[in-house]
């Protein structure tokens, strides 16, 4: 919260562990999996309903550069003026014998415009906390901020393809953001911020 007095941080403790350490989707049941699902889809309307400022950009919450470890783990970034701004920064990570190919991918979604959400930005296992298989808290809030709508999927399944469960629950969340990750896994193959 900022203010005339300076900056003030909100935190409380909220009951659980971090769902990605002790335990997984494998290890609940059929209908704990299926409360883990609705409960995140919930959380994302929540997320979604959020007023987008009218001046808002790409950008953390306050308008400043972005962070997001699935681009850099090095430095902050951005903010962009626009989607197409944002994927041209992209491109600069990626070497040029790349660039026809992904061009024609990206070409791909230029048609579905995107309008900006809060997200999460580090949709994450181990940034969800648990008790007796049921969430109840969603930390490390340091990569939030302004981004295009399927932004949080593509952070959901970053690096995490083997995962089935976790992949079905945010593929049935976000069903319509397909082509999107399609882009986002073709730059992920030739573009890795490790």
């Amino acid at each position: 919260l900022r203010g005339d007095r300076g900056v003030c941080i909100l935190m409380t403790c909220l009951p659980g562990t971090a769902f990605g350490q002790d335990q997984t989707l494998y290890d609940l049941s059929p209908d704990q999996v299926h409360d883990f699902g609705d409960t995140l889809r919930d959380w994302f309307a929540q997320l979604r309903s959020i007023p987008v400022p009218s001046n808002a950009i790409i950008s953390s919450i306050d308008g400043s550069p972005c962070r997001s470890y699935r681009i850099s783990h090095d430095h902050d970034f951005g903010p962009f003026r626009s989607e197409d701004d944002l994927w041209d920064y992209r491109f600069h990570s990626v070497p040029r014998r790349h660039h026809p190919e992904l061009r024609v991918k990206l070409d791909t979604l230029r048609s579905r415009p995107h309008r900006l959400v809060f997200s999460h930005g580090d949709v994450h296992p181990n940034n969800f906390l648990v008790k007796d298989g049921r969430l109840t808290g969603w930390i490390d809030w340091e990569c939030a901020g302004w981004f295009p709508e399927y932004w949080d999927y593509g952070s959901a399944l970053y690096l995490r393809a083997a995962y089935r469960p976790w992949c079905e629950i945010f593929t049935n969340i976000f069903p319509q953001y397909r082509p999107e990750l399609e882009v986002e896994d073709a730059f992920w193959k030739v573009a890795n911020p490790f």
